[in-house]
């Protein structure tokens, strides 16, 4: 069976979303989807981030670590370690 990501139309009705603190945290948060694994996690590291989400652009990790930081501000994600990582 295939897999899709689904782009949900509440979205740009969320506050959360329409509060973000520009345009590159919005497109992070529409992209990050298509870089994690079936159950939402990912690897919260920058560089991994930026290669997966702009491998054809260069992009300054502090944004990726800004939206991140906003992100995890709102409870919009959650962040934890496994194994000191």
């Amino acid at each position: 069976m295939p897999k899709f990501r689904k782009l949900w139309t509440k979205t740009l009705d969320s506050f959360d979303f329409n509060e973000m603190p520009g345009d590159f945290a919005r497109v992070v948060w529409l992209l990050l989807p298509l870089i994690l694994d079936s159950e939402g996690r990912g690897i919260d590291m920058p560089a991994w981030v930026c290669s997966r989400m702009f491998p054809l652009r260069q992009v300054d990790a502090g944004q990726i670590v800004a939206a991140f930081d906003y992100f995890e501000s709102r409870g919009m994600i959650t962040r934890y370690k496994v194994d000191g990582r």
